[in-house]
């Protein structure tokens, strides 16, 4: 309980948590001493004459409820918008802290991100406004317990009855409040999908991380104020409805005080211990009971979030923007030298190498080997998606380092195995649609991807093998001097695989690309510049016969 306080408090900040403190403490007060003067009133009542009430008295039980109303009111809007901005601060600070980070350090972190962006940003602000409702009914528990030994049970099916309108009430405006929820889970579901285009095209973002920050900027953004409005119009409302039903509530009430008691002749000590009995103590009680779970609930998610955060700090943030990006001009030669890579954990180390191999400008290279000779794994190395033991990259003769890796990525568009395709061009500020029209063509899929306005990309009734031609064409789009393809042809039919190979491969070194292609096919080996073949970690470059 004290840990789960002690967050709220630094959700809130200081000043936010003790104004909220003191709005409930004075709610709560407020509302004892409102049924302290109804106490009072019915006080003056001699011998069971009713008593004329004084417009002072009156008065003072009209400021008095305004003042509770008001207080209430007031606190809860307080908690509701607050706990919204808590709620995108969390997430957006996360997304943030996943953008700088490289794919070594969030891709075994993939489903604690998930579950601290979709679960427990959400338990944390649920908690922050149950606490609220803590203190307040703490308040009325004791105020219950002055007046505790009064309980009379003689007007309760008129208290249950007075209830019942109050929950009418409380629901009648709960189809309208219910669609601004239903609006804001459209949010929620949108949310949903640019985070998963976030992760499970992280490859891609590690490669060019403005996509990832893109998206952030240009749709997320818009779908956290648009949920904000949403969820805090409808709370708000369900908070207006309460506030209604409350406000009718307490002027039966006060009728029955003042009229019913007096025309079947039921005193008014007997009326107040039933009705703040009831009402106010045992919805109290009930109030504070459930909370007990909820709090043990955040202890869980609040441990798990200070573990995300924890790890996400850990970070090195170095998954930068390149400002300036390599144009296919720019680029000379890639090559490694004496190049150990893989991977590792606390447990166990996998590595092969060293690596000496090149790339020159214009050049398509091939590379073959068995499943799991580390093809892939060398590959990656060269993206920074594997680790790099030993050994150095070297592009147009100078070594990479961290200073200028972001410029060294610049010079990649990758299409992976299990590539992503992100269906909306937003990194694609003036691009050419005449060029991405003849690559469709091209490609032969002009007939089945279409773009709207809002440069999103229709491929629904794309196959595997042709979603892999589609995030070929945008990669090409990028124009970056490096194409790597991960057994690309592997899903394509026979006859669009032999067009790849005798066709598309010369189309696309004419226009200035040098491409490494990892494939199997060794039908069409002699359509490239070079062959490499990796056998138990080693690398060695094999004889072909080169086509014109």
């Amino acid at each position: 309980m004290i840990a789960v306080i002690k967050e709220i408090i630094k959700v809130f900040g200081i000043k936010k948590f003790f104004e909220c403190i003191c709005l409930g403490l004075l709610s709560g007060v407020l509302n004892f001493f409102f049924i302290r003067c109804i106490s009072f009133i019915l006080s003056i009542n001699r011998d069971d004459n009713f008593y004329v009430l004084s417009p002072d008295y009156l008065w003072l039980l009209i400021l008095v409820l305004t003042l509770y109303i008001w207080s209430r009111r007031y606190l809860a809007i307080e908690v509701i918008t607050t706990s919204q901005k808590v709620l995108w601060k969390f997430r957006i600070h996360i997304i943030n802290s996943v953008l700088k980070s490289t794919f070594l350090e969030i891709k075994n972190k993939i489903p604690k991100v998930q579950t601290g962006l979709l679960n427990d940003v959400n338990v944390l602000t649920e908690i922050s406004f149950l606490f609220v409702n803590l203190i307040t009914s703490f308040i009325l528990s004791l105020a219950c317990l002055i007046f505790i030994i009064q309980v009379s049970f003689k007007l309760f099916l008129i208290t249950v009855v007075v209830s019942i309108v109050g929950v009418y009430l409380h629901l009648f405006n709960e189809k309208t409040n219910t669609n601004f929820l239903a609006l804001a889970r459209e949010n929620e579901i949108s949310f949903v999908d640019y985070v998963n285009k976030i992760l499970n095209g992280f490859k891609e973002i590690h490669i060019d991380p403005k996509k990832g920050f893109l998206i952030l900027e240009k749709r997320i953004i818009s779908v956290k104020d648009r949920s904000f409005f949403f969820n805090t119009k409808a709370n708000i409302g369900f908070l207006n409805s309460q506030i209604i039903g409350q406000i009718l509530f307490y002027i039966f009430i006060a009728f029955l005080l003042v009229k019913i008691s007096f025309l079947i002749g039921i005193k008014s000590s007997e009326l107040i211990s039933v009705v703040f009995v009831l009402i106010y103590f045992l919805n109290s009680i009930q109030s504070l009971v459930g909370l007990l779970p909820t709090f043990a609930k955040a202890k869980v998610t609040l441990l798990n979030l200070k573990i995300l955060e924890k790890e996400l700090s850990q970070s090195n943030f170095n998954n930068l923007i390149c400002d300036k990006k390599m144009k296919k001009d720019d680029f000379f030669n890639l090559e490694v030298k004496e190049l150990v890579v893989g991977y590792s954990n606390d447990v166990a180390k996998y590595e092969i190498g060293p690596f000496n191999w090149s790339l020159n400008k214009n050049e398509v290279v091939f590379i073959q080997g068995a499943n799991g000779s580390g093809k892939t794994t060398f590959v990656n190395s060269l993206l920074g998606l594997s680790e790099v033991f030993s050994g150095s990259i070297y592009l147009n003769n100078q070594i990479v380092s961290s200073s200028n890796f972001p410029l060294y990525k610049s010079s990649f568009s990758v299409v992976f195995s299990d590539s992503f395709i992100f269906d909306e061009l937003l990194w694609f500020e003036r691009y050419d649609l005449k060029q991405f029209n003849e690559y469709l063509k091209l490609f032969e899929i002009e007939d089945k991807v279409t773009i709207d306005s809002d440069n999103i990309i229709n491929s629904a009734l794309l196959s595997t093998g042709q979603k892999k031609r589609l995030s070929l064409v945008l990669n090409l789009l990028e124009n970056n001097p490096i194409i790597i393809l991960d057994e690309w042809a592997a899903d394509q039919d026979p006859y669009f695989k032999k067009k790849f190979y005798t066709e598309i491969l010369s189309i696309l070194k004419n226009e200035g690309f040098s491409i490494i292609a990892i494939t199997h096919d060794n039908e069409y080996f002699d359509y490239c510049d070079r062959i490499f073949k990796i056998e138990t970690g080693i690398i060695m470059e094999l004889q072909n016969t080169k086509y014109h």
